[in-house]
């Protein structure tokens, strides 16, 4: 499994967690931040993940779950992340989803 990435009309990224054959109105989408971004200094680490694509690195805020009533025909796709990224930020997100 690799997890889509789009640019939404503003050129950011956005990594989609929900699955691409849903037909809802809306999907969820995780933000995309390059290394450095000022946004950065606002999230705690730990809530961070690492992840490469096209040779730059990006963090992605787990805990920022975006939905959006966009049809992806209005998002570019731009690439996928590599299959052991896509995990680790579904991993995240389930575990957050996740009680008993």
């Amino acid at each position: 499994m690799r997890l889509r990435v789009f640019a939404n009309p503003a050129g950011n990224l956005l990594v989609e967690i929900s699955h691409p054959s849903v037909r809802a109105g809306v999907k969820w989408f995780l933000p995309m931040l390059p290394e450095g971004s000022r946004v950065l200094q606002r999230i705690d680490r730990s809530r961070l993940l690492d992840v490469r694509l096209q040779g730059n690195g990006y963090e992605i805020p787990y805990l920022h779950i975006r939905t959006t009533g966009w049809p992806t025909s209005q998002l570019k796709e731009i690439d996928q992340l590599e299959p052991e990224d896509s995990i680790n930020i579904l991993n995240h997100v389930q575990d957050l989803l996740a009680w008993d």
